[in-house]
């Protein structure tokens, strides 16, 4: 459901970006079984925004979330690499314990969702966010038709000990490469280039996109350990 309050509180659309309230909003998404509302709390447990940091609640609900939705299963798979087996048979178990709630409660909640959309955008318009262009690319690749992005390889550690991931474009088409998350980054990058990008710890949302009406773009999650480096390659098949 992209027109609810979780989405548009998580990214600022229309309304200003507000964690807590997408955290609310999300969370009785997520409660009905909303795949949005699902993703959205995970990866909000697990960058610590609006809601207390907890990876075995961030698992959980991308566990869920993940039974259908093959962008929620990538990243419940990275943050079961950084998460003990203990954490995740923890998250395991909460996971088959949950029940949706009812249709009646749907019908309660888009009938809430549709009275607060309307007074948040009359009242507060438009407003520019941190980051904004960076979240705002990367959900519009999500919605759109897209392919995985490539996969993130571990690299050696650099004597710096400063973790970051390298994108590798091994095209003939310049790429814009997008990062949402604990850091918004915008990154292009020539034909047949590289350049490394300096991370923080967390989980991040990522997208392509070749400057060319032809090609797909790219989505999927990247998380970034600690002084941890990575290479993802990019290219183009015909």
């Amino acid at each position: 459901m992209y027109n609810n309050l979780c989405h548009d509180q998580y990214y600022g659309t229309l309304i200003p970006k507000n964690y807590s309230e997408a955290a609310k909003w999300c969370r009785r998404d997520a409660e009905i079984g909303g795949n949005m509302g699902m993703t959205l709390l995970s990866l909000m447990y697990s960058d610590g925004k609006g809601l207390p940091k907890d990876d075995v609640q961030s698992y959980m609900w991308a566990n869920l979330a993940g039974a259908t939705d093959k962008n929620a299963a990538n990243l419940r798979e990275a943050l079961a690499r950084v998460m003990t087996a203990e954490q995740i048979a923890q998250a395991q178990e909460l996971s088959r314990n949950f029940r949706p709630k009812t249709l009646e409660a749907n019908h309660r909640l888009a009938s809430e969702q549709s009275v607060s959309t309307s007074t948040s955008t009359t009242t507060s318009g438009i407003h520019q966010i941190e980051g904004g262009d960076a979240e705002a690319a990367i959900d519009r690749i999500r919605r759109g038709k897209h392919s995985s992005m490539p996969k993130a390889e571990r690299a050696p550690a650099t004597v710096s000990g400063s973790g970051g991931i390298t994108l590798e474009n091994g095209t003939n088409y310049t790429i814009r490469v997008y990062f949402g998350g604990p850091a918004s980054r915008t990154i292009t990058i020539a034909p047949r280039s590289s350049t490394k990008v300096d991370l923080g710890v967390g989980l991040y949302r990522e997208a392509a996109e070749v400057l060319s009406s032809t090609i797909l773009p790219f989505y999927g999650y990247h998380y970034q350990e600690r002084n941890a480096d990575y290479h993802v390659k990019f290219y183009v098949t015909h």
